[in-house]
Order: C-alpha cells, then structure tokens, then sequence
C-alpha cells in the first residue's frame, strides 16, 4: 500500500487510482485531505482549475485556494493554527483558579467580570480566554445535592440508634412511622455545573437538597410492622393548627380504632410537629411519640423508602391535572403490599448497624455493601 508521501510523487496517478487507495482503512483518513491531493495531482495532468472543478464537483475558488496552498507552501495538508495566542500570564491563570475554587458554582463570565473591576490592565482578557482557562484547568460535573450532616446530629444519630436498640423488639414494632409528602405535577430537574480538577470528587461539592415549588399534592401517610396504615391530602401547606385538627380528626381515630393505646407515633423535627401546642394537644390525649429524633435523619424512618418507591411510579407517568395525579397517588398507596412495607421497616436493623460503625454518617447503600451489611 503506498504512503502519503508516495502517492504525491507519483504524478501519472488517476484520479480512479488515487480513490480507490483512499478505501484502505489507514490511508486519507480525512476526506479534506483526499480532495486537496486530487486536485494537485490534475494539476500535474494539466487539468485546468475549470475542468478540475467539474470533475470532483467542488467550487472553482476552492480549487483555486488549495493550488495556491500548494504552491505556497509545498503541501497539501492543513497547516497549524495561526491565530492570536494566549494572552492569559500565569499571575491571571492563578487568579482565575483561585476564584473558581471559592466558588465551584461560578461562571466564566462573572470570574471575567471580577477581574476587570479589580485590575485595569486585564481589558485585552476576554470572557473566551477565562473560559479556556477554567477548561483547562477544571474538569465540570453536575453538583449532587445530598443531606451534609455536621458532627453534633451525627452523635445525636448514635445516641438515638443506641436508644432504639436498647427497647425489647415488641415495643420497636410498636412504632408508626410517619410523614408528609409533597408530590409535584412538574418535578423540577434543574442541574448546576460544577467546575473540578480531575482528580476532585463531586459528592465533595454537594449542594443541601430543598424542596422545590409547582403544582403539587401534600399527602400525611403513615406505616407499620402490619403493611400501610393511612393516607390522607392536606390542602395547601401545614401548620401547627392544620396538624392537630389533621391529628384530631383523621390521624388519632383511625390509630386508636387499630391499635387502641398501643403504638407510639414517630414523627421528624418538623416545627409543627415539635411546637407546644402540638406537644399539649397530645399529651392530652396520651398519645407516646417516638422522643429525640435526630435532625437530618430522612434514612431512619421507613416511609421514605416508600415515598421513593411512589415518586419512581409517578415520574414514569405524565398528569393532566391535580386532580388525575391525586387519584394515581392513592391508588399507588392501596397498592403497595404489606411485605414492601415490613422489609423496609425491618431493614432499619442493617442501618442501625451502619450508623453505629460510621459514628453516625448517613445510610449508604455502597458502603454498606463494603461492610458486609447490605440485606
């Protein structure tokens, strides 16, 4: 097979020859390539810039423009970039890198604006040229947004989990799992790009997760070691007086017709969950909560494991209205059997566990795995 070079000295070469030696795999691999080495060798048959172009088809000016090439500069090849080099000195390198690492959030554009404000003598720096820089030298990521619990919940997670294991397993199946939930007609799936050397690791970077706003449907649900135990809508947001009619009219008939007096109701640090006029309207009515829930704690109740397994089934489906996602939310409630339920809630032994041996760090299933502690 000839070579590059071979093939351009070889000046009685056809046009047919030259495309059929263009089929071997490792031979003019770029087709720009193939058209400028067809036109200099009918060049050197003593083809005419008009009979050149008729025959492969191509503009007479760009014809025109690879002979000059050609003839210029001896090759038909492309030659190397001569455009404006870098201006960027490594002092505004520097400040360019320190900036992105103060905020792995910020643009190119507002790094760029920064630096104008605060030096007059970077004018000639472009939003391009910061933009290459950052590319350079960042690699980017979408941010992950994830719980960071600090050191104090994490004892306080220790502490509550010891407090938990301590009971007889009958008073730990007494326990009602409970929770709101919002579900969104339009989830909101917004990504922020984050800008990272290649060796940094996303999760390092997480941003706190929030709840996000839209149309949407707030339901209170509660579980057991027995299966589901109530769903019920809440219109509009809740509030310490919304919760305890919630708990007056709906919640506490349907327990105590269930259970009579022995449960013991689990609920977050959500404020109108622990605010005083929820406390007293309970104790007045001797209802046992589950005491000390550590902040920051989504992995330790087992309904958001359920919450999770509804979202997946709602997300693959698309709503017309509230009230059409209304009806798939309960009929997905009715649905969920009494053994994904129990599994989930008997899975807490695992985490348990997990909590223990980390000194309180949140759930994972990757490191449980690790640990020999995944069910």
């Amino acid at each position: 097979m000839l070579t590059r070079s071979q093939a351009a000295k070889k000046q009685d070469l056809v046009y047919d020859d030259l495309v059929q030696i263009s089929e071997e795999p490792d031979f003019f691999k770029e087709i720009d390539f193939q058209r400028k080495l067809a036109i200099w060798l009918k060049m050197k048959m003593g083809k005419s810039i008009r009979e050149i172009s008729e025959l492969l088809n191509k503009p007479k000016t760009t014809i025109q423009h690879d002979i000059e090439r050609w003839q210029e500069y001896q090759t038909v090849e492309d030659l190397p970039g001569r455009g404006r080099k870098k201006k960027i000195k490594v002092q505004t390198r520097r400040k360019i890198e320190e900036r992105q690492i103060e905020d792995r959030i910020k643009t190119a554009r507002q790094i760029w604006r920064e630096l104008l404000e605060e030096d007059d003598g970077l004018d000639d720096i472009n939003y391009h040229n910061v933009n290459e820089c950052i590319n350079e030298i960042f690699v980017k990521s979408y941010a992950k947004r994830m719980i960071l619990l600090s050191s104090q919940n994490q004892l306080k997670r220790v502490s509550f989990v010891k407090k938990i294991l301590s009971w007889r397993e009958c008073k730990r199946n007494m326990i009602i799992w409970s929770d709101e939930k919002v579900f969104e007609m339009h989830p909101q799936t917004g990504q922020v790009i984050l800008k990272l050397r290649p060796e940094e690791n996303p999760l390092d970077f997480a941003l706190p997760r929030v709840q996000q706003g839209g149309g949407h449907i707030m339901v209170w649900g509660a579980i057991s070691t027995s299966g589901t135990v109530l769903l019920t809508k809440i219109n509009g947001w809740i509030d310490s007086e919304k919760y305890i009619d919630l708990l007056r009219e709906q919640i506490l008939p349907v327990l105590k017709k269930k259970y009579g007096h022995n449960f013991i109701l689990m609920q977050d640090g959500a404020s109108p969950h622990r605010s005083l006029m929820t406390k007293n309207f309970l104790q007045s009515r001797k209802v046992k909560i589950l005491e000390d829930w550590p902040a920051q704690s989504p992995d330790l109740n087992p309904i958001e494991d359920i919450w999770s397994w509804m979202t997946r089934k709602i997300s693959q489906k698309r709503f017309i209205s509230l009230k059409d996602l209304e009806d798939t939310i309960f009929k997905l409630w009715n649905e969920i059997p009494a053994s994904l339920v129990q599994a989930h809630i008997f899975r807490l032994e695992k985490k348990y566990q997990y909590i223990l041996a980390t000194g309180g760090a949140l759930w994972s299933e990757k490191k449980a795995k690790e640990m020999n502690l995944s069910s």
